[in-house]
């Protein structure tokens, strides 16, 4: 669950309290819909070519990334690092902001599941997340998106299991046709 304020008023504040106290993320002030501080960001695996790929988005050097389940879009001259063997890393200042489910992201510490489109913006980028979970900590964020699905095999087995059973019933068929 993501934190979110937008709350008003007695009602909304007792609402906010006690979605809070049901998902077990803690009450936080309005006053912490930015960072604390600037950080990096971290998308676990961002370099990996088989789940993320880049395209480019106009002839003034914009790009983004894009993946099943979110994107990435870079401002001109914004580039990512490396850090270990494929996470991208991206600076960002305290004036990161968080948009989730219509209402402000609260940059409160813990690790929240996305299950709503997300949306992170700074002045280099702009993170759009669908699914997944997001890490946030004094230094910074990290995301890790969900596994892509093992594959659609379901209908390729029902077809087959269709095949598979129709050949079985014409040769039976066949064969007492040809012992009456």
């Amino acid at each position: 669950m993501i934190p979110i304020a937008g709350a008003t008023g007695r009602l909304g504040g007792l609402l906010l309290a006690l979605a809070c106290a049901a998902s077990a993320v803690p009450a936080v002030a309005a006053s912490n819909i930015h960072p604390e501080r600037p950080g990096r960001l971290v998308i676990e695996a961002g370099f990996d070519s088989t789940r993320f790929r880049w395209a480019p988005l106009g002839e003034d050097g914009r790009r983004a990334l894009v993946w099943d389940g979110g994107s990435l879009s870079l401002e001109p001259g914004v580039e990512p690092e490396r850090f270990g063997r494929e996470d991208l890393v991206l600076d960002y200042g305290a004036d990161l902001a968080g948009v989730g489910q219509g209402r402000r992201f609260l940059f409160a510490p813990g690790r929240y599941r996305v299950d709503t489109p997300l949306l992170l913006a700074d002045a280099g980028f702009h993170l759009t997340v669908l699914r997944g979970s997001l890490t946030v900590d004094p230094g910074g964020l990290r995301y890790v998106s969900d596994p892509p699905p093992a594959g659609r095999r379901g209908p390729y087995l029902l077809l087959a299991g269709l095949l598979l059973a129709t050949i079985t019933l014409m040769a039976r068929a066949r064969s007492r046709l040809r012992s009456s």
